[in-house]
């Protein structure tokens, strides 16, 4: 399998597989592509002048034979059975064991972890998340690989020119970690950790974008700001914090819709939307034993906004704290929300690396713990300056158990959480929802607590089912139980 490869196939020519397509178009490579819809075929050649480097095949079976050995080929499809189907598809119709299929779609870890036993020895199979949305398609995604290592070999060329640059790739006075040659592309071991490190990016994504939301409502409710002015200062802070999606959300909250001329935002129904990756993040990290409460304070908004029409009802009946004037001077709010912003979203990363670090010894994977930061510093929908100094944190502090217990982590929230906590008060007194900034502070109390109430949940859980406890005063690890319904109770070894 050591064949250049010089043409690549595309099955699937929706947004991400058109732009993806013209990705490697730009970086010189050949395009045979394939889609159901005819019309798919004439938007892709409506954005390139290099049409004689793409073959629209007109079957699977055409699809196939105009792609030199080793095949390769890129699925972007929607996530699901269709995977399935047009893999056993291009079995059927001739693929051979040497070729390599690569699924770009935000697949079910799960499901690809059968596919990876269903289709080996029959054709080398790849899991790959991608990030970056339509733009990173075009100009540079992130790329999260696990899979058949023989093809990642062989590919991984490919994968290096169509991804992204690092935020840092420019800066020449950075040394290792921060190499300007690195691409966003990592390869996460043989197995289906590809998908499962793009689910959990996912469930970070959600659990960063609510807490802008929350942040929106705060500098809108409490400091009576407009969307523009909210706008405006999202911009500022984005000057440091390099945040993706705060910068995003500045660029939305400073539109104005073109048929009212009223806010956009102020348009848009209030039921968010969801495609289940951040469900499944959720699910991970009760399989795994990980707490993830910001992800799945995120995830538990989203459900709770679908509840327009019953909430309209309790706006009018369910009754709200007396009216309370906030103290707070407008722009000590703002840098208070800043600060908490800024909190809640070190929380979440470090949920998230948690989670994959745990996972990692629950299924005994193998891949490098400092490559996630790397592979979300461009091109993906997470990326910030962060991520900088989780790169260099992991190189640093390689043993640190929970990324809170960085340095740096340390630090910004020692001086930040102030901020953070008067804001929430701010918040409660209100009556201004904020699920994600104010569950990713009860977590950090909870984790910084040398004594939970554990311990009373301990005796309950023992007092009705006999469920046993350890004693704080016996290190040999003994479970004990009190016989609380005889006449005189006394505690005895289980």
């Amino acid at each position: 399998m050591g064949q250049f490869i010089s043409s690549v196939g595309i099955i699937g020519l929706g947004p991400m597989g058109r732009n993806f397509s013209l990705n490697l178009l730009d970086q010189g490579y050949e395009v045979v592509a394939y889609d159901n819809d005819q019309e798919k075929y004439e938007e892709l050649s409506s954005y390139t002048r290099e049409t004689d480097k793409v073959t629209c095949a007109t079957s699977i079976k055409d699809f196939i034979e105009h792609l030199p050995k080793p095949r390769a080929i890129f699925l972007l499809v929607p996530a699901g059975s269709i995977v399935s189907a047009v893999c056993d598809t291009l079995l059927n119709e001739g693929l051979d064991k040497d070729d390599i299929i690569v699924d770009f779609g935000n697949s079910f870890w799960k499901d690809s972890e059968e596919r990876l036993k269903r289709y080996h020895g029959q054709v080398q199979f790849l899991c790959c998340g991608i990030s970056g949305g339509e733009s990173g398609a075009r100009h540079g995604p992130s790329l999260m690989v696990s899979g058949d290592q023989p093809a990642w070999e062989h590919i991984s060329p490919i994968l290096n020119k169509v991804s992204a640059k690092p935020m840092w790739a420019d800066d020449e006075s950075l040394d290792e970690p921060f190499s300007r040659s690195y691409r966003c592309v990592e390869y996460f071991g043989q197995g289906p950790t590809g998908h499962f490190v793009k689910m959990v990016h996912n469930g970070i994504e959600y659990a960063v974008m609510q807490s802008i939301a929350e942040v929106y409502a705060g500098l809108r409710e409490l400091a009576d700001l407009s969307p523009q002015e909210i706008s405006e200062v999202f911009t500022d802070w984005s000057s440091t914090l390099k945040n993706y999606l705060l910068e995003a959300s500045a660029t939305v909250l400073a539109h104005v819709d073109p048929k009212t001329n009223k806010p956009f935002v102020d348009i848009i129904l209030d039921k968010a939307g969801q495609k289940g990756t951040g469900n499944w993040t959720g699910l991970a990290s009760l399989e795994v034993g990980t707490a993830c409460s910001t992800i799945m304070a995120a995830v538990n908004e989203r459900m709770v906004s679908a509840l327009k029409e019953q909430r309209l009802i309790a706006a009018d009946v369910l009754p709200a704290p007396d009216e309370v004037t906030t103290s707070v001077e407008q722009q000590q709010m703002i840098a208070n929300l800043k600060d908490a912003f800024i909190c809640a979203t070190l929380i979440a990363y470090a949920q998230g690396f948690t989670l994959l670090q745990d996972a990692k010894e629950k299924f005994e994977w193998d891949f490098d713990n400092g490559a996630l930061p790397k592979v979300w510093s461009g091109g993906c929908i997470i990326r910030a300056a962060v991520l900088q100094d989780y790169a260099r944190a992991f190189i640093d502090e390689p043993h640190t158990e929970n990324a809170l217990l960085f340095t740096f982590s340390q630090q910004e929230i020692a001086n930040r959480q102030r901020g953070w906590r008067e804001s929430m008060k701010a918040y409660i007194d209100a009556g201004v929802s904020a699920p994600t900034l104010s569950g990713a502070l009860n977590y950090y109390d909870s984790y910084r607590s040398a004594v939970l109430p554990a311990t009373l949940i301990q005796a309950q859980r023992d007092y009705f089912g006999a469920h046993g406890y350890l004693r704080n005063d016996d290190n040999t690890n003994t479970k004990f139980h009190t016989t609380w319904y005889a006449d005189t109770p006394t505690e005895r070894k289980l």
